[in-house]
Parts: structure tokens; C-alpha cells; sequence
């Protein structure tokens, strides 16, 4: 099994009957350029493989993954999705992946090959 870390993300190549999957899971700090979390997914997704799934709290709002608000993060991310044609699993259904006293969100985030 192949490993690909850094500070904040880490990248797994699972052989799954003949496919190279590659596993990505992300934190995203509240107050940290998403742009570097970005970059990061780029260069993981430089390594070989034939599927992936990228997994992660990117702290990233907007309304399309269910959202009440926006904010730049959630743009920027699904900017990166859109540019590379990828899928966001999360819709507007979804229901909020965190629910606590002062209020829901949805910042975890699920994207894929298509």
C-alpha cells in the first residue's frame, strides 16, 4: 500500500480487485487558505491510480452541498471540482454532516471520479 502525507491531508493507494484506488482524507482548518488544501489534492491526484475518493472537513460552505450560506472556501472548492470535472457527492438533500447547539453545517465534504 502506497502513502502520501502531509500536514493536513493524506493519500492511500488500495488495490481493489485490479484497480488502484486511491483514498483521500482532508482536514481543512477554519482559518487556512483552502488554496493550499487545493494544491495538495492536485499533486495526490498526480499519482497513478484508476478511481478515487477524497473524504474531508473542509470547514468549506455553499448552498449546492446543502449549505444555508456560501462563503469563498466552499466557491473556491467547488471550483477545483468543477475545473478538474470531478463529482461532489454531497447535494442540497444532504443532511448536515455536524448539529450542535450553535447551529448545523455541512463542511464535510465528499468528491470522487465521476
Amino acid at each position: 500500500m502506497k502513502m502520501y502525507i502531509s500536514t493536513d491531508t493524506i493519500g492511500v493507494i488500495i488495490k481493489y480487485r485490479n484497480l488502484n484506488l486511491l483514498v483521500i482524507s482532508v482536514y481543512c482548518p477554519p482559518r487556512e487558505d483552502i488554496n493550499i488544501i487545493v494544491s495538495e489534492l492536485e499533486n495526490c491526484l498526480q499519482h497513478p491510480h484508476d478511481r478515487f475518493i477524497i473524504m474531508g472537513d473542509f470547514n468549506s460552505k455553499i448552498p449546492v452541498w446543502g449549505s444555508d450560506i456560501e462563503d469563498e472556501r466552499g466557491c473556491e472548492l467547488q471550483e477545483f471540482a468543477l475545473s478538474k470535472g470531478l463529482a461532489v457527492v454531497n447535494d442540497e438533500t444532504t443532511i448536515p454532516t455536524f448539529e450542535g447547539s450553535q447551529g448545523r453545517s455541512w463542511v464535510d465534504i465528499t468528491i470522487c471520479d465521476p
